[in-house]
């Protein structure tokens, strides 16, 4: 996936729908339905 489609996507909320066209000239529809935050993650043993 390029780039300036992986910055869009790290900086979208849940929920959001995004429609993004790529430098090469593809285009990108994605939607977020839910993000995990690494913060809350809980390791296991």
């Amino acid at each position: 996936m390029p780039q300036e489609v992986l910055s869009a996507v790290f900086n979208a909320k849940a929920g959001e729908v995004l429609k993004v066209n790529a430098q090469n000239g593809d285009k990108y529809f994605v939607d977020i339905v839910a993000l995990n935050n690494r913060m809350n993650l809980k390791l296991m043993k």
